[in-house]
């Protein structure tokens, strides 16, 4: 068996998705259960800037998300490439 892998070859880490996908969706619950538990008279006193600022904390909390769930590493011709987040190097 050859020590060589064709390229271009790409990998993702399973695990990082996994872990994100995981704690998203335990976090995205545990404000449903907090915002449940706060009672409708509280949640009546919320004005729409708050609100609009829980909406913005949770589209920053999802770009995060999406960011994690891009990693990767591809092989190439030309050399590695790493994605991580934002960024990507070769």
């Amino acid at each position: 068996m050859s020590d060589t892998i064709g390229l271009p070859r790409t990998w993702r880490p399973f695990g990082a998705r996994i872990a994100g996908t995981v704690s998203g969706v335990l976090l995205v619950a545990l404000v449903v259960a907090a915002w449940i538990g706060l009672g409708a008279g509280l949640r009546a006193k919320f004005t729409p800037l708050q609100l609009g600022t829980l909406a913005f904390l949770g589209l920053i909390a999802l770009g995060v998300w999406f960011a994690l769930m891009r990693s990767r590493v591809s092989a190439t011709d030309a050399g590695p490439a790493v994605r991580g987040g934002r960024h990507e190097c070769r």
